[in-house]
């Protein structure tokens, strides 16, 4: 099966569900990661690395950083990859969330999505009351390859706007929290528009 994890900006998916995509590969799937804007060469570049580690095919188009829109042209980019993959499964960015391209990516993920088997909403740092009923186990990618691929971004490590939290420490906290909830060491959680057991 295909796996399609959208994200706005490189960094977004290896955030949300590096974890879970690299669970996903090791069971057979292939995944693709489709980045919609890089602010510079050097942040395409840290994507590049980051799909490396995960053996994720990356896909990146060429949005502008900030200022994507939810609207037919974006849509309709979205059903080409849609088309194009045939994923029978969708990851993209929780809708609420204070970041105006994650919102808007979302919005448009959803519609272009809509018959879409199994589409499920990640977690970003800037996301708003993000309360996940799906939770993926992580504890034995997490330090050996999820915490690489953040690592791959390295111009964004001491770019969370939080002093003296790196986002290594960020996507710590993050797993562990999860990892909480869902009663795990490291987890991964997800808001369900769709998803059907079995997968």
């Amino acid at each position: 099966m295909n796996i399609l994890a959208i994200g706005a900006h490189p960094d977004d998916i290896e955030i949300g569900c590096a974890g879970t995509l690299i669970r996903l590969q090791y069971a057979g799937h292939k995944v693709i990661c489709l980045c919609m804007t890089a602010a510079n060469h050097i942040r395409f570049g840290e994507f590049l690395n980051a799909c490396k580690v995960m053996k994720a095919t990356p896909i990146h188009y060429l949005g502008e950083d900030t200022k994507l829109n939810c609207n037919s042209d974006l849509i309709n980019t979205l059903e080409v990859y849609r088309e194009k993959f045939k994923p029978g499964l969708v990851f993209t960015h929780f809708p609420n969330d204070t970041h105006q391209d994650h919102r808007n990516l979302s919005n448009a993920v959803l519609a272009a999505m809509r018959y879409i088997r199994n589409l499920l909403f990640y977690e970003s740092l800037t996301s708003i009351d993000f309360n996940p009923t799906i939770f993926s186990d992580i504890k034995e990618v997490f330090y050996k390859e999820k915490m690489k691929v953040v690592q791959a971004h390295k111009s964004q490590l001491q770019r969370t706007n939080i002093r003296d939290l790196s986002l290594e420490k960020a996507t710590n906290a993050m797993a562990i929290f999860r990892g909480l909830q869902g009663r795990v060491k490291y987890a991964e959680g997800f808001v369900p528009i769709r998803y059907f057991m079995g997968i």
